[in-house]
């Protein structure tokens, strides 16, 4: 399973950095030759959509034998939800897993907004800065965290992961603009190793034919939480532009508490009911 997400992890962050080089180099085009001009990346964007859409719709069958007659019946699907909250192991690794994104998000949203306001950052410096960010996220998802994830030390790894990562992100904002080349490719194995080893913490919590609704509920949480925090640090970024920076450090601070009181709570758990 860790495998799993490990490798559509890494194909989804491929696709943040592959996308916009596509799309650039298609607007750019067109717009040179003066036909569709930016209209021609929706309309690529479209294509895939429609290709995609085929492939789900032949390939992956399995969906009907998942979700069963839930579909026709809305209040099976409320009743079941409501059945998933009942467990406390469950509320934790949602729990966990919100606040993580959360601070990551702010961190994804916001970089750009303080490299350009307080170093002048240009498009193409935006650009490489992502990749560094990108290229080795995206990596340490597919080499990295299928080596740690299944290891019994794999919660506290997370925690020194996240105080790391909070850690570096102070750095950030007391560094030169060169550090930051150095500090995002640190950063980024940090949060690939947290962000896909929680997603399969999450799965584990629930039953193979849950999956689809756990993270459903966790998606659509996480992006009312995104939307929330977008204006709280915009609000922020007016009175201090560095000011999302320290609260998504924060937030990593708080998710690693959480994650180590969660942990010491599930261990006396389970040595209550070995007793």
């Amino acid at each position: 399973k860790t495998k799993i997400f490990s490798i559509v992890g890494f194909a989804a962050t491929m696709g943040y950095l592959v996308g916009p080089l596509l799309g650039g180099g298609i607007a750019d085009n067109t717009l040179y030759l003066n036909t569709y001009g930016c209209c021609a990346v929706f309309i690529f964007g479209a294509l895939i959509s429609c290709i995609l859409w085929v492939i789900i719709f032949v390939w992956f069958k399995d969906y009907q034998k998942c979700t069963g007659n839930m579909k026709s019946k809305p209040y099976i699907l409320l009743r079941s939800t409501k059945e998933l909250f009942k467990s406390s192991k469950i509320i934790y690794a949602l729990s966990n897993y919100l606040s993580l994104w959360m601070g990551l998000n702010i961190f994804y949203e916001f970089y750009p907004v303080y490299f350009v306001g307080l170093w002048k950052f240009s498009a193409t410096d935006i650009a490489i800065i992502t990749a560094c960010y990108t290229v080795p996220y995206a990596l340490s998802q597919l080499i990295v965290v299928p080596l740690l994830s299944n290891r019994s030390t794999s919660k506290f790894i997370m925690i020194f992961s996240m105080l790391a990562g909070a850690g570096l992100l102070i750095i950030l904002l007391c560094v030169a603009k060169i550090i930051s080349y150095i500090i995002f490719p640190i950063f980024a194995v940090l949060m690939a190793f947290c962000t896909t080893t929680l997603t399969v913490f999450l799965a584990n919590c629930v039953r193979a034919n849950q999956h689809g609704q756990i993270f459903g509920i966790a998606a659509s949480l996480n992006t009312l939480i995104t939307a929330l925090m977008a204006i709280l640090c915009g609000l922020l970024a007016k009175i201090k532009i560095g000011l999302p920076l320290m609260l998504s450090a924060i937030i990593l601070v708080l998710s690693a508490v959480l994650l180590f009181k969660n942990s010491i709570v599930q261990i006396f758990q389970r040595r209550e009911v070995s007793n």
